[in-house]
């Protein structure tokens, strides 16, 4: 088992993480008994074989030699994100159907029930209040359903054609991203998704989506309420989308509590409106559980982006009670943590774009507390 820093190679120091130390030379290299040569390094061809009086350490050097950066030319750049395909099957779409009709049913009665009566009352201070509340209620659900479309038809995070195996052969994979990888199975080999056709190396982060049929970059978990996988690239859009539901039912809520007051309280007059009570008490109660469970689950993934752990690492590594020598390897602070899902710029941090966010899904910065005990095994 030998360290990254045994051989140098300066490649697997990916942004954002430690000093990188000087390399070694080659005449101190020990002989490295590994199945292939490290990344950075690649056998020489010789023509005839070291004499046996040749020191081990020379031996070592004539083996291995730095490998020449790759041309410009043959880098097979990393593949854009590309507009996610609506024709899945019809039977998925139900629950988003579902969550469109209760937004919907809400929207009714809230406006309806809530906001018409304000903005028809005579009185100039009620009336301006109810132009207040409903400015405020319409741009928290258009921030909301904007959020949930971004989400739904966001191509979350596909691998580029240069992990596929084999490629490494080739001009396309020339560069041997794949060798760049720190994760790797229990077994030390890397993590190669088999259920693709064709086979491809995963990169560090990367899951298979048994939805989707094919592995995602930096999966979180498929969503069956938008229907489509959460990913790199579509990250942002599902906790604004989270954050911007649990705001407008708590809205709602808050607006709503005096009506419903009011109307529990005169439930023994004769000339009411039992329709109307009906509608109010039971889109009150719904949205007095829906503002629970929503804020309880947006501050959960908040946790998540504050720390840096997607769903599936969090469940997977790090759990309720993790070990006491754990490291996030991914953790490098609060700010990067935050800024590596909702982008560099604060002032578009709850907009539902892409602007100033930076990276592929192929590679992350590291926690300098972890990095320097990485193993190549």
């Amino acid at each position: 088992m030998l360290a990254l820093s045994d051989f140098g190679d300066q490649s697997l120091y990916k942004e954002g993480c430690c000093p990188l130390p000087p390399p070694p030379a080659l005449s101190s290299l020990p002989s490295p008994s590994l199945p292939h040569p490290p990344p950075g390094l690649v056998p020489t061809s010789t023509s005839s074989s070291p004499s046996p009086s040749t020191p081990a350490s020379s031996r070592a050097a004539s083996r291995l030699a730095p490998e020449a950066p790759p041309s410009p030319a043959k880098a097979f750049p990393s593949a854009p994100p590309l507009p996610m395909c609506s024709c899945r099957p019809a039977g998925r779409w139900l629950p988003v159907v579902f969550v469109l009709a209760l937004i919907g049913w809400c929207y009714f009665v809230f406006t309806v029930d809530i906001l018409l009566p304000d903005l028809r009352s005579s009185d100039p201070s009620t009336h301006s209040y109810g132009q207040a509340t409903t400015i405020a209620f319409n741009i928290l659900l258009s921030l909301a359903l904007l959020s949930m479309a971004r989400a739904v038809f966001t191509e979350p995070g596909r691998i580029p054609d240069s992990w596929i195996v084999g490629a490494e052969d080739s001009e396309v994979g020339a560069f041997l991203p794949q060798l760049q990888t720190l994760e790797t199975k229990h077994d030390g080999t890397r993590r190669i998704c088999r259920k693709s056709k064709p086979n491809m190396y995963k990169p560090d982060r990367a899951h298979y989506c048994r939805m989707l049929g094919r592995c995602v970059l930096k999966m979180d978990h498929f969503c069956p309420w938008l229907n489509n996988c959460i990913g790199f690239f579509n990250h942002k859009f599902f906790v604004l989308f989270i954050l911007y539901m649990a705001a407008l039912t708590i809205y709602m809520v808050a607006v709503m509590t005096p009506v419903f007051v009011r109307h529990v309280s005169s439930l023994e007059q004769v000339t009411l409106d039992f329709k109307e009570e009906f509608r109010v008490s039971l889109t009150y109660l719904m949205l007095c559980l829906l503002a629970t469970g929503l804020t309880a689950f947006f501050g959960f993934h908040a946790y998540l982006v504050c720390t840096n752990y997607t769903t599936i690492e969090f469940l997977e590594k790090r759990g309720c009670s993790p070990p006491p020598d754990h490291v996030n390897r991914y953790d490098t602070g609060l700010w990067n943590n935050v800024t590596s899902v909702l982008g560099e710029n604060p002032l578009v941090w709850l907009l539902p774009t892409r602007w100033s966010c930076e990276g592929d899904g192929l590679s992350f910065k590291l926690n300098p507390a972890w990095f320097p005990s990485c193993k190549i095994k």
